[in-house]
């Protein structure tokens, strides 16, 4: 009995680790006929902001649906931000980030949560990634299903009233590990779901920035190369997902990286690196599931090619959007900086025709013309002037001369 009391003490704890939401007083406010399911986290609309739940951006798969937050209409198209949900890729919803969303609605942006193809666990009831998959899926269908979302909003921004050039994503946990695949691979790929391998189309559409909350960037360097052993990407962290879940990647990859290390790197967002990645922001926090050592990899990395990038570490061990109330302002103003802040009016005025150069160039060229008309003036002037003082002068010497 306290055997099972205390497995249970653990559970719960590895539960909390991984970021699920807890249950509060304060309840959504539903969009008209719209009834948001019972797991979704306690969250409040802004007010003239309207909620359209469970919209198919993907007919072919009937369990691939998505959350519209959308803000107060504007004459102005918002920018949009699709937000990923996290849950060892066996868990999780969409309505796991809907508080999230409806802070972007406040702040004027359209929010989406999607959902997307999960591993079956088998009813077990342990922690996500320490529940064997028994009804396991090609790695790549997750980052399909994302892209394939995001297209979705991308084509039908008239619908959603949305700017389709000002798209970025927030993804948290598993949900951060896809969006590195996305700020990587763009939202057009080669995938190959029975290789399992994907990499970037000829010509890959590109987000305006991402964001990620406690991702995973490579795959190889935190799976146990042998059994009790952490690998060394843990870089001491005891809190290390390893640790917790020691086959969770083994689930997710299919097999151990001793029998396929080329999927394990195929899965991994740092292996697809280059120089049109989109620009990457990532928190972390110091003692948490994922090492401090994955986001600066990544970092490493991207600076290495020349892409944009910043890793934040934030104190303690709290995971994904257990942080969220510290990296929210953070994390607001990078979507900003690249999308534009949706709450302020448009330029009343039309921009200059022309550019700041030829504009100084000509300021400067003005005064000049008209000095140098002037000194011409002064000396055709005195000019003229000396020559009738010397036609005076030759006429008297003439008059003298005579007489």
């Amino acid at each position: 009995m306290v055997i099972k009391v205390a497995r249970n003490f653990m559970l719960f704890l590895l539960l909390g680790l991984l970021g699920y939401p807890q249950v509060s007083g304060a309840q959504i406010s539903d969009a008209p006929g719209v009834t948001v399911p019972s797991t979704s986290s306690p969250t409040t609309l802004p007010t003239g902001a309207t909620l359209q739940s469970g919209i198919s951006y993907d007919s072919s798969s009937p369990g691939d649906l998505l959350d519209a937050y959308l803000p107060k209409p504007s004459k102005v198209r918002a920018p949009a931000v699709v937000l990923i949900h996290g849950g060892g890729w066996v868990a999780g919803s969409r309505t796991d980030l809907s508080s999230e969303a409806a802070q972007f609605a406040a702040a004027g942006f359209a929010a989406f949560t999607i959902d997307y193809r999960l591993e079956d666990p088998g009813g077990c009831q342990a922690t996500p990634l320490d529940c064997a998959a028994t009804n396991t899926i090609p790695w790549v269908d997750p980052i399909e299903d994302a892209q394939t979302a995001v297209m979705y909003v991308i084509d039908n921004a008239s619908d959603f009233n949305i700017n389709p050039k000002r798209v970025g994503v927030l993804g948290a946990s598993a949900g951060g590990w896809i969006a590195g695949m996305l700020a990587t691979i763009g939202l057009v790929s080669n995938a190959n779901a029975q290789a399992e391998t994907i990499s970037p189309a000829p010509s890959p559409a590109h987000l305006q920035v991402v964001v990620s909350w406690s991702g995973i960037f490579d795959l190889t360097t935190i799976e146990p190369t042998e059994v009790g052993q952490l690998p060394s990407g843990c870089a001491g962290d005891a809190n290390c997902i390893t640790k917790l879940a020691p086959t969770g990647f083994d689930d997710l990859t299919g097999c151990t990286l001793q029998q396929c290390p080329q999927d394990f790197s195929e899965a991994s967002p740092v292996t697809h690196v280059a120089n049109k990645n989109t620009p990457l922001y990532m928190f972390n926090s110091a003692q948490e599931l994922v090492p401090v050592a994955q986001p600066q990899e990544m970092a490493a990395a991207l600076s290495k090619v020349g892409v944009v990038n910043n890793v934040v570490i934030l104190p303690g061990d709290q995971h994904a959007q257990q942080y969220s109330d510290q990296a929210w302002d953070q994390t607001l103003a990078y979507f900003t900086q690249y999308l534009g802040n949706p709450l302020e009016s448009p330029p009343t005025t039309s921009p200059p025709t022309t550019s700041p150069r030829k504009s100084n160039t000509t300021k400067t060229t003005i005064p000049w013309l008209l000095i140098g008309t002037g000194v011409l003036g002064a000396f055709a002037l005195i000019g003229i002037m000396l020559i009738v003082v010397r036609f005076r002068q030759a006429k008297n010497s003439h008059r003298q001369h005579k007489h």
